[in-house]
């Protein structure tokens, strides 16, 4: 299983209720630092879509990788499939590499879908932020 973009490992998790999706505004601190803390300690330790950062254009996707269940749906297995098979399934796949890489023009890659190449500033693009309270830089 592979999937081309991060949107399509956000509907399989949401299809999967791996998803939560909240949709009020939060502050970049402390709110995000809280649920990224918070979300593993979830019942199954779902992803987390906040829709609005407070000062920012773009949300934010936390956890996606924070659970057994979420692995094993990258894996195009079960939700509820045992580590020990996800581990297996991993190896299978890893021992299929390498492959040949499939060229994709410049113009045609997933990847320039948004490009932002003057006037750059991260503090307005991307929704920085700590995790932790000593965290040395930001996320």
């Amino acid at each position: 299983m592979s999937y081309r973009d991060l949107r399509e490992v956000l509907k399989v998790l949401e299809n999967e209720n791996q998803l939560v999706r909240i949709k009020d505004e939060v502050m970049p601190e402390p709110d995000l630092s809280a649920i990224g803390r918070a979300a593993p300690n979830v019942e199954s330790a779902p992803a987390v879509f906040v829709e609005h950062v407070k000062g920012y254009k773009n949300p934010v996707v936390l956890n996606v990788h924070g659970s057994w269940q979420n692995h094993a749906l990258m894996l195009g297995l079960p939700k509820d499939t045992p580590v020990r098979a996800q581990f297996f399934e991993l190896e299978k796949i890893w021992n299929r590499y390498p492959i040949k890489p499939t060229w994709v023009e410049k113009k045609d890659a997933p990847v320039k879908e948004v490009v932002i190449d003057e006037g750059i500033n991260l503090f307005d693009i991307l929704p920085l932020f700590r995790i932790n309270e000593f965290d040395a830089g930001f996320y």
